[in-house]
């Protein structure tokens, strides 16, 4: 004996189940509904009554039923409020934007928190574009704006540049480094990356806010590092460790660069192919590239000599208090590399003596 599904625990306010299909084919299961007659046709602009313009009919997706693909068609109405005015009635169960139910866009969503949105759209069988504007959607609705003014209590922030779209599409995303539960979450959000779009968000804040913020964290952009020195003066700026080792990467791949043109064309064999070796952390490196790294250092000691400095700065990064970190940034320093045992020794000193300051 079958059982009718009372439309309340479905959720589909406004509307009357007429019918549940099953295609064997497909799996999938095909709610029919059918406007409920007994509600008002009320503009959901104004709040005024109005008549049946036309009658419209819509088939948006629904969380699964019964572990099978689910979709609704659902009868609405077109509402002639005036001469002036006709619009759509509202169906307050289906997501803003997108064919599909609330509660099937939050699903989506909440997915795309925790995979890519490729992976969703795997999962669910929808397109990418679809579980992007579904993830879209809901979080313009549910995700209260940012509002700077009303922020306290920030002692650390951090300011990133996003990729929007393809191409310079580009947006500022601040977030906040203060440990505690906060920690990590999004402050702001604002399309571009020049020093105007950092400066919107630290002028909203209030003075007593942004005189609590100790640092910024940052990659080495000028126009971030211009807007934290006029609207944060009295904040330390902070290079993150990315950008940070992608100078000590950068200035390594230049001394290999050097090094070879310096060598007879049958020379350079012992530096062909060593790049991503050079590159990659020596607890990382398997027992052929260990070897090949100790082949280096017989055959190009500043080669070598690179790679040391490299890794011993980067180490510096694993430490964890301020006072061992502080010491082991002067040691390093301090390496027989300065300029005059360079001088001495007739080398160039390692280029990133030359980009990196420290104050």
């Amino acid at each position: 004996m079958g059982a009718v599904i009372p439309t309340g625990i479905l959720g589909y306010e406004g509307q009357v189940i007429k019918e549940v299909r099953h295609d064997e084919a497909t799996g999938k299961v095909t709610v029919i509904c059918r406007r409920d007659q007994r509600r008002r046709l009320v503009d959901p602009v104004s709040g005024r009554t109005g008549l049946v313009n036309r009658w419209m009919h819509r088939t948006v997706r629904d969380i699964p039923l019964g572990g099978r693909p689910c979709e609704v068609e659902i009868e609405y109405a077109q509402i002639y409020v005036s001469s002036s005015r006709t619009c759509v009635e509202a169906l307050p169960f289906v997501a803003p934007g997108v064919r599909a139910t609330r509660r099937f866009a939050r699903l989506v969503s909440g997915l795309c928190r925790h995979m890519s949105i490729d992976a969703v759209a795997r999962h669910t069988g929808l397109s990418w574009h679809s579980v992007k504007a579904m993830d879209m959607a809901f979080l313009v609705e549910n995700v209260e704006p940012p509002r700077p003014e009303l922020l306290e209590g920030i002692r650390y922030l951090g300011v990133d540049e996003v990729a929007r779209a393809k191409g310079h599409h580009y947006l500022t995303l601040v977030y906040d480094l203060t440990p505690g539960a906060r920690c990590g979450g999004i402050l702001w959000v604002r399309e571009g990356r020049d020093s105007a779009t950092m400066l919107e968000f630290l002028g909203a804040l209030s003075e007593e806010c942004a005189q609590g913020i100790e640092a910024v964290a940052m990659d080495m952009g000028p126009a971030y590092i211009a807007a934290v020195q006029k609207g944060l003066p009295s904040a330390a700026i902070v290079f993150d460790r990315f950008h940070v080792a992608k100078l000590a990467n950068e200035a390594l791949t230049e001394v290999r660069r050097e090094e070879a043109n310096k060598l007879a064309p049958y020379e350079r064999a012992a530096l062909k192919g060593t790049r991503w070796i050079l590159l990659k952390r020596r607890e990382r490196l398997d027992a052929e590239q260990e070897a090949t790294l100790a082949a280096i250092k017989h055959t190009n000691a500043p080669v070598y000599r690179a790679s040391l400095l490299k890794e011993s700065f980067l180490d510096i990064f694993t430490t964890r208090d301020r006072p061992t970190a502080t010491r082991r940034l002067g040691d390093w320093l301090a390496w027989p590399i300065s300029v005059e045992a360079v001088a001495c020794a007739g080398e160039s000193p390692a280029p990133w003596t030359k980009t990196v300051r420290v104050s």
